[in-house]
This record gives C-alpha cells, structure tokens and sequence, in this order.
C-alpha cells in the first residue's frame, strides 16, 4: 500500500468519526429541544392569596377560587404568591396539578 492510499484511508476514517459526531451532537440538540417544550406544555404560573399558615403549611386560595396547599416558612395570611404548577400530564383535570415552587409577590 502506497504512502498515498494510507493518506487517503486516514482522511475517509477522520471524515467518518466527524460525520458521527456530527450527527450525535445534532441528535443531542434536539432531544434537548424536545425535552424542553414537553417541560413548557406541562407547567403554568398561578397567583394566589395566603389564606391560612399553620406549621409551616400554607393554604392559598387562587384567583380563580382553587384552593393549594404547599410547604414553607416566612409566609403571613394575606401575602400574595406567584406559583410554578405542574399539572401532571392532565390538562382537563385541575385537582391533580402540584405546587413545584413559590415565590412571594407582595409581603403583608
């Protein structure tokens, strides 16, 4: 085998191991991309009024009158939240959604 053909052997098998890197890191962007919406479609924001606290177990009543509990400390009745909700999947069915974060909006 000429120096020549080893040359040319060594540039196609470089060109193949960029071809599949290529490709694994388009495949990567877009599992990444899909991933994402998915995370978008399943997750609202919810504002709501602290109603009552007791053992660091807030009740909040949401402007639409649903009623959530969650967790936490610092919070009075009467604050305003904003809520990162997830609904679990189930866009027609509001009573199984969860209370993944919180964020105080207004202090009393």
């Amino acid at each position: 085998m000429t120096r020549r053909e080893l040359q040319r052997r060594r540039q196609r098998r470089l060109q193949g191991i960029i071809n599949v890197v290529i490709a694994t890191l388009a495949l990567i962007a877009f599992l990444l991309l899909v991933g994402r919406v998915g995370w978008y479609e399943c997750h609202y924001h919810r504002e709501a009024e602290v109603i009552k606290v007791e053992n660091n177990i807030v009740r909040v009543k949401d402007k639409a009158g649903y009623f959530w509990t969650f967790t936490g400390e610092g919070y009075r009745v009467g604050d305003e939240v904003r809520m990162l909700m997830f609904n679990n999947t189930t866009d027609s069915i509001i009573g199984d959604d969860e209370v993944e974060e919180v964020e105080l909006v207004t202090k009393r």
